[in-house]
This record gives C-alpha cells, structure tokens and sequence, in this order.
C-alpha cells in the first residue's frame, strides 16, 4: 500500500525517548517503553497562561485563580502520585478500537478523556489522528484494521505519543497545523502541514481545513472530511481540541474547578486559550452553518451523527464564568 508500511517490531535506540513515569508492567507494551516527547513545553504554556491573565478583568482573574488551584490539587498532584505508583489516567489501559462508520474508527484514552480518530483511506492504509499510547493491545487492534499511512497531529496538545506510532510504522508520513511544525518537529519527523498536504492527506478524504480565524493562543483549525454511512458519501468535521461532549456528572470534584461537564469549552480552556470570547462565539456561529454537514468527530467525547450535526455547535456553552 501506498505511503504505510507494515508494524516495526520494538523501537529504534535513536528515535528512543526517555520516559517520564513508568506504569503497567512491561509485557503490555513489549519492547517499546512508555514516553512522551523529549521537549519542554513548560515556558510556552506558561506565557500563555500568562497572556491570558494580564488580558482578563479581576472577576475572570478570579475564576482562573480558582480553576488553576483546583486543576492543581485536584488532577495535576494527584496524578503525579497515582503515575508514580502505576495508576495515573495517562498510565490507563487504552479502550478498544470502536467503530464509528465503515471506515471510521475510535480509541479512548487517557481515562476516556480523549479520542483517536482513525480513518482508513483509498488505499486500504489508516491515517490516525491525535494517537494515543502505542500499547501492545492497541497495536494489534489497529494492525487488523490496516497498515498506518498517516499520523496527524491535530493541535499542540495532542503530540503525545505520534513517536510512537512513527517508530512502529517508519513510513507513515506525520502531519501537523502549520502554524505547529517547528514546534512539532522537536519531537517526531514531520512530512508537512496539513493545510499544505492537501492532495496526499485526499487519499483518507480529507478535503479541507477550516483556519480558526486566530480565536485561540494555538493553532486549531477544524478538518472537513468526506467519509461513508452505508452506500452514502456524506461530509464530517474533525473538531479539535477544547470542543467537548463528556457526560454531565456533579460527582467529580475537579468538573466543579473546570465547569461542569457537557457539552461545553471546559472552563480552564475558556479561561487559558480563547482569545475573546465574543469573536469566538461569532466563529462558532459561522462553523455551525456550514451546510451538508453530518457529523462531528470529536477528540473529547462520543461523536453526534446526523443532518446538520455541526449545528449543535451553536448552543455549545463557552464561558469563563466561575459559575459555568
């Protein structure tokens, strides 16, 4: 098949990262260690956070003061404790591939916090977006679906483990916003943007890509696709990261510092990487209008499939409000 090639057995000393934690015992993975990316984005991230406060008025200083202590205490050191023993969300067991459409799968990750999307294309290779750990199982589940073509990297905080799949599928070309590749280049080989690979990434009918107009501090622009339900060609957007559709639930102390969940721009995404919340929102409204849309793939909850799906985006809630 063109541009996949068949699963590499182990990882290459070169391209082999150190890793941050440790977690299940080592045959889950085989040979391939558990790692993220070898690059420090602390002092990006930071300046971020940074812009973000001096940009807001005392009542949002507030509410980020308020949502950055509760992500502090209630995920960030606790998952530093549970990582350290082996039980941290981003030392879980990935959920099964789960089909989406004829030639559309998912896998959960992260504790079902996130999804990958996989797309598998004209030629019979799969391209996977927003890759999740490259555990034993998961391999062997994608292994049967078809080779690995493409890796995209859909945004900056999706990166995590496309090394991985890079190291077990050596041709699969990686692609990533353009906005993001010399980012993204500190830590795998990238073949291109996405908005540049048009006429490559055609292969797993991606068609175009929607620019976020500069609403976000980083690039996350929205992917149409032209997939199949049935015998019937129909249109998707992959929606990028800070759209999310989880389950309500009360019983979750860090969904009281994030905003309570749904479907929504969590609170802490609000407060950190929307530029303005009113320009957004316009953004939102010409994003639920684009016609022929029948559904929406999500990296953070369950797809919504059906006419005008994308319509759903208007009533999205996005809020800073320290009561959202």
């Amino acid at each position: 098949l063109a541009g996949a090639s068949q699963p590499r057995k182990g990882t290459s000393k070169l391209h082999r990262r150190q890793p941050r934690h440790r977690a299940r015992a080592d045959s889950d993975f085989g040979d391939l260690e558990e790692s993220m990316p070898a690059v420090d984005r602390s002092k990006l991230f930071m300046k971020m956070m940074s812009d973000a406060y001096n940009s807001h008025g005392i009542w949002d200083k507030i509410s980020m003061v308020f949502t950055m202590f509760g992500m502090v205490s209630s995920v960030v050191i606790p998952q530093v404790l549970f990582d350290f023993v082996g039980l941290g969300t981003k030392s879980s067991r990935n959920y099964d591939v789960e089909k989406v459409t004829e030639n559309i799968w998912k896998v959960k990750y992260w504790g079902n916090q996130s999804s990958c999307i996989i797309i598998k294309g004209a030629d019979g290779s799969l391209l996977m977006s927003s890759c999740p750990e490259a555990q034993d199982h998961t391999i062997e589940q994608v292994a049967k679906l078809g080779p690995v073509g493409a890796i995209m990297i859909p945004n900056m905080g999706h990166d995590s483990y496309a090394h991985q799949w890079k190291e077990k599928y050596p041709d699969a070309k990686v692609y990533c916003p353009e906005a993001d590749v010399k980012e993204m280049e500190k830590g795998v080989a990238i073949e291109g943007s996405i908005e540049g690979s048009l006429p490559a990434l055609g292969n797993w009918g991606v068609k175009e890509v929607i620019s976020d107009d500069g609403n976000f501090r980083f690039s996350l622009p929205l992917i149409r696709i032209q997939t199949q339900i049935a015998d019937r060609k129909i249109n998707a957007l992959m929606v990028t990261c800070g759209v999310c559709n989880w389950p309500k639930t009360i019983f979750s102390p860090r969904y009281w510092f994030f905003g309570l969940v749904g479907f929504r721009f969590p609170r802490q995404f609000a407060l950190i990487f929307v530029k303005d919340i009113q320009k957004t929102r316009a953004w939102i409204k010409k994003i639920s209008s684009i016609p022929d849309v029948e559904m929406l793939l999500l990296q953070h909850g369950p797809p919504f499939i059906g006419k005008n799906a994308n319509a759903r985006l208007e009533g999205i809630l996005l809020s800073r409000s320290l009561f959202s």
